[in-house]
């Protein structure tokens, strides 16, 4: 009766070919995580400069909303967010566009923040 493994290297050509396979099926899934994880330098639909200003604008709004009743919240909002696009020459989807572009770079996203804070803090906002 022979033995299965009296030959060496059957053994071992079959265990290192099925570990490339699983590490090649392991590194195809794994691959979306690791280019969702570089640096997001992706060109934004509205520039950096109008973002910062379309979002003073934004928060300014919020804050004056926010003394308002949920109706006239909703009715207004909706007419000061267009007034906000239409003087920025932009639009609803490119602004979501840029925001959901920025969320996945939160470094980039900071720094766009941290513009908005220094126009906003003449106001009275402080940054903590």
């Amino acid at each position: 009766m022979k033995n299965i493994f009296e030959k060496k290297n059957f053994g071992k050509e079959n265990f290192k070919n099925s570990l490339k396979k699983n590490n090649l099926i392991f590194l195809f899934f794994l691959s979306p995580f690791f280019f969702s994880c570089k640096k997001n330098n992706a060109k934004l639909p509205i520039d950096e400069k109008n973002l910062v200003l379309i979002l003073d604008d934004i928060h300014k709004v919020e804050a004056a909303l926010d003394q308002e009743n949920v109706f006239v919240k909703d009715s207004l909002g909706k007419k000061y967010y267009n007034q906000i696009f239409e003087k920025y020459h932009t639009n609803k989807k490119d602004f979501d566009s840029t925001m959901s572009i920025l969320e996945h770079n939160p470094d980039r996203l900071f720094q766009v923040y941290k513009k908005v804070l220094k126009d906003l803090d003449p106001m009275g906002v402080k940054d903590k």
